[in-house]
């Protein structure tokens, strides 16, 4: 283990975050929002800057990095993004507990949405940006910008990105793994961009625009209202931002694929067209089951639509309370809280490759029952899947359900009814944002205690990075020499 490579990496994560805090001061600034909250701002600043500093003080001798260190680097970045991340709410006095701004964060980071915030429009104007920036940064994932700063990245540093990028593949689509991270975040701010133009025609202020596009494009669905989208009472808004969250739910590789010229192979993903069919059918199913508590079709539609987009995607917005719909609807999100979105995408969940993966899976065992002597090939976008690859997907689906039911075991010390406690571990291990029951659209995670708070924080975390990661950093064996 290079562990001096890792304090090294990990430092300059931590200096990046610490340099872009800049961006809340300046927005302090502008709002004239005063020294008890611009000078807390510049003191959470100075304090990350100079922890990274010390960390990445000494380039060491040894550079390489290889599957442990990319490992290590991971979970050891992502707990000081979220702890760092958390001071700007400390110093200000904007969530003066620690346990309470810790959970915020992580939610920030890991693109949850998850809130335990009741009154969010009382927050100064910055806080709000901090808040739905870290949707922004951890969406594509804050080691994928970092590599992206750096001029002389090595090969090596593909270790780094597969233990952030969501999937269960990671495509390297240029030679140099600097290039694969621009190329993505070059994408994703693009898109970010249009989509703030497009809010702004629809009727939003620049900064409603700003806010509601960072939320949409990492699909963390944090919100500057406390009725969240409802409250713009805007049917284009929310068909736009429907759109925009099933936009930033696509595997990024395809849109790469498009800009290159490459749109049939855009187009034949096997992802793609799953990611397609399950939101028309959940849509459908949906929109079918509710239309008798509607007067008016349109708005029903609208509606499933617009849920089914903020669920799928684990985006998080809510316009309407669903654990007010009937039961079949709850559970048809409640599935979708799972399937999440693609890979590669800024959205969490299962996502969509795995989900595809188990199904060929499964029915290559059943073939095989049948038929003990027959060859069977899992094919998968239009070439073999490779025997390891199954393997690994079966292994993380049995770490999945592992630490999802030791999560629900260990927030059962609430002692609240079935549905929330299940929903909430749902929500936030997939990193979607609301559940069910008391934490509905309409309700937060605020009466949760501090150890149920920590268990969520630990669970966005490990689910963002798909467990693997979080596990290992914690390892002796990682560290071993």
């Amino acid at each position: 283990m290079n562990r001096r490579m890792v304090i090294y990496v990990t430092g300059r994560v931590t200096f990046v975050i610490g340099l872009l805090m800049i961006l809340p001061i300046l927005v302090a600034l502008i709002y004239q929002e005063g020294s008890d909250t611009i000078y807390p701002l510049f003191q959470a600043m100075v304090c990350t800057l100079a922890i990274g500093a010390v960390m990445a003080l000494r380039p060491p001798k040894r550079r390489s990095i290889y599957v442990r260190e990319g490992l290590a680097i991971t979970g050891l970045s992502w707990i000081l993004l979220v702890i760092f991340g958390s001071l700007p709410y400390i110093f200000t006095g904007a969530i003066p507990s620690v346990v309470d701004a810790i959970f915020e964060s992580a939610s920030g980071f890991t693109t949850t949405g998850s809130s335990i915030l009741s009154d969010i429009e009382s927050l100064p104007h910055s806080i709000l940006f901090w808040r739905n920036f870290t949707n922004f940064l951890g969406g594509m994932g804050v080691l994928v910008f970092a590599v992206a700063l750096l001029p002389k990245s090595s090969s090596e540093d593909i270790h780094i990105l597969k233990s952030e990028m969501p999937g269960p593949t990671f495509d390297k689509v240029m030679s140099r793994i600097s290039e694969v991270a621009r190329v993505f975040y070059l994408i994703y701010a693009a898109l970010t961009l249009i989509l703030i133009a497009i809010l702004i025609g629809a009727g939003m202020s620049p900064f409603d625009a700003i806010l509601q596009s960072f939320a949409t494009a990492g699909t963390g669905g944090f919100s500057n209202h406390n009725t969240s989208i409802a409250a713009f009472q805007s049917v284009p808004i929310e068909i736009i931002l429907a759109f925009g969250m099933l936009t930033f739910a696509v595997n990024f590789n395809l849109y790469f694929y498009a800009l290159r010229g490459r749109w049939r192979e855009a187009l034949k993903s096997d992802e793609l067209h799953w990611f397609v069919c399950i939101v028309i059918a959940a849509v459908a199913a949906i929109f079918i089951n509710i239309l008798p508590t509607y007067d008016n079709i349109l708005v029903c539609l609208k509606d499933a639509f617009f849920n089914v987009a903020t669920i799928i995607t684990t985006t998080g917005f809510g316009t309407v309370d669903f654990c007010q719909w009937p039961m079949f609807s709850q559970l048809v999100l409640l599935m979708l809280m799972f399937i999440g979105g693609c890979a590669g995408s800024t959205a969490g969940g299962l996502k969509i490759s795995r989900v595809i993966a188990l199904v060929k899976l499964a029915g290559k065992k059943l073939r095989q029952a049948v038929n003990p002597k027959r060859v069977s090939i899992v094919i998968y976008e239009n070439k073999p899947m490779h025997e390891r690859t199954q393997n690994d997907i079966a292994l993380y689906f049995i770490l999945y359900v592992f630490i999802f039911f030791l999560l629900v075991l260990m927030i059962s010390f609430e002692n609240l009814d079935f549905t929330t406690t299940f929903t909430a571990v749902a929500t936030t291990f997939n990193n979607v944002g609301p559940g069910l029951g008391s934490i509905g659209p309409t309700g937060n995670f605020s009466g949760f205690s501090d150890f149920s708070k920590c268990v969520l924080a630990f669970g966005m975390v490990a689910g963002r990075l798909e467990i693997v990661p979080l596990i290992l950093l914690f390892a002796p064996s990682t560290w071993r020499a």
